[in-house]
């Protein structure tokens, strides 16, 4: 899976610039469970931003 890196910089600043409202305590947990030994981080923030809308597929 392509990462955040994939994405185009102007696309990842706008979707930073909405995430504080879609971004939940609620969410973190289910960030962490995204990621681990097997995934990156970025993939899997990028997984949560494309299921909020924040970035397209």
């Amino acid at each position: 899976m392509a990462g955040l890196r994939a994405v185009p910089e102007e696309t990842r600043q706008a979707a930073r610039g909405r995430l504080g409202t879609v971004l939940t305590t609620a969410d973190l947990p289910g960030l962490n469970e995204r990621v681990d030994s097997r995934r990156l981080p970025e993939d899997g923030a990028r997984d949560y931003l494309v299921g909020k809308g924040l970035l397209p597929r």
